[in-house]
């Protein structure tokens, strides 16, 4: 019954976001990771990024996710590696694997996140209080 009352609101919210025409295609939630290496990031790959309710409501709330990874044993091409050694440079990355900045496009305002093993309705949590936070 909790988790049916957490969507619900999520859903609420998502349709008042989505209402809102300054909010679409403004913000990209960018996902620091090391593909191939961090066990954590792998975890969030399979329990939160891949979920589909997560992705349900990441597209609702009009959110670009975009994966910025460090490989250790797979070799990105060099423009690719260029692009995130800049995205992490620009938000200041400081090498905590995962971590997600949820980023405004507009106004350049931006707010990390941490993942520590929390479940899809904690994750969502976090990413609306931080929405709540970069729009107001």
């Amino acid at each position: 019954m909790k988790s049916i009352i957490f969507i619900f609101i999520l859903v609420i919210f998502g349709l008042s976001v989505n209402g809102n025409p300054d909010l679409k295609s403004q913000t990209i939630l960018y996902v620091f990771e090391g593909s191939d290496w961090c066990t954590n990031c792998a975890r969030l790959e399979k329990k939160i990024l891949t979920d589909s309710t997560f992705k349900r409501e990441i597209s609702l709330l009009k959110i670009k996710v975009e994966r910025i990874d460090f490989p250790q044993r797979k070799k990105l091409p060099s423009d690719l590696k260029t692009y995130n050694d800049r995205i992490a440079e620009k938000f200041g990355f400081d090498g905590t694997f995962p971590t997600l900045i949820l980023f405004r496009t507009d106004t350049d305002r931006s707010a990390q996140i941490y993942y520590h093993n929390e479940s899809v309705e904690e994750m969502l949590r976090m990413i609306h209080n931080n929405m709540e936070l970069l729009y107001e």
